[in-house]
């Protein structure tokens, strides 16, 4: 029986009758240095992982532009300030992962109060498709707008072994951790394949206001891609200080396209 259970994908351990979500875009956020050479190439391609050793991958979210960076965050350089990639989720085919955290913030240990020491990153790994992630969305948080806010169910129900439900649950119930952050029900998909950026790909993308007279952003993104922008002011300050200003901007897109509801 341990093997058996040992083995389950986390959103094996939890049953729903009926899977009422309709997917949220899926997210690539990025430095606005990394941007630039995104756009050059017009591919999102996998690079070298430091958590998933020998592998290459490229890091996705669902419904929501999660980033922080770890590149002199207190720096208010343009090259620094976070863009977000808005993408088609008809245009993810092969998922190599799917967690229901972001795993670089399990790895730096940002999640163990709540975690037994036993338990293990691939513990809590979804079956690797889409429905999956629609699943995960209906059994903790009920729909896609308490997800974006990052408000689980008040109860939910679950085998009293099922240990590893039981500490997600407690860790996205859990407040006043800042180091955590929305990082802890950010649902993270991870691909082994690039994405070419195209008009059919591409929904919209997230920037500061000043790139738009840029003539290459101008050629790239409004000719060839044809996405829609979204623009924040930039204030010369450290890029993890646009952060909430983004989900706001985020939040109103998706409500704009009829992703989620305004009742939220």
């Amino acid at each position: 029986m341990g093997k058996e259970t040992a083995a389950k994908y986390f959103d094996e351990r939890f049953n729903i009758p009926d899977i009422s979500t309709d997917l949220l875009p899926f997210f690539h956020s990025c430095d606005a240095f990394f941007f630039r050479k995104i756009l050059t190439e017009k591919k999102l391609k996998p690079s070298e992982c430091t958590i998933f050793k020998n592998e290459e991958l490229l890091y996705l979210f669902y419904g929501k532009p999660a980033y922080r960076s770890s590149n002199n965050a207190s720096s208010g350089l343009h090259s620094l300030l976070p863009i977000s990639f808005i993408l088609r989720t008809d245009s993810i085919d092969k998922i190599k992962r799917i967690a229901p955290f972001d795993t670089g913030a399990f790895n730096l240990g940002l999640f163990k109060e709540y975690l037994h020491p036993g338990m293990e990153l691939k513990n809590f790994f979804l079956t690797p498709r889409k429905e999956s992630i629609a699943k995960t969305v209906d059994y903790f948080f009920a729909n896609n707008e308490h997800y974006y806010l990052g408000r689980p169910k008040q109860d939910i129900k679950f085998d009293a072994l099922d240990f590893e439900v039981e500490s997600y649950y407690n860790l996205i119930k859990g407040v006043g951790q800042s180091k955590v952050d929305d990082r802890k029900a950010s649902i993270e998909i991870q691909s082994e394949s690039e994405i070419e950026l195209t008009k059919d790909s591409v929904e919209a993308i997230i920037m500061p206001d000043n790139f738009i007279t840029s003539e290459f952003i101008q050629d790239i993104v409004f000719d060839q891609l044809q996405a829609e922008v979204i623009t924040y002011e930039s204030y010369g300050i450290p890029s993890d200080n646009y952060y909430s200003e983004i989900l706001s901007l985020t939040k109103e897109y998706l409500i704009k396209k009829d992703y989620l509801h305004a009742r939220t």
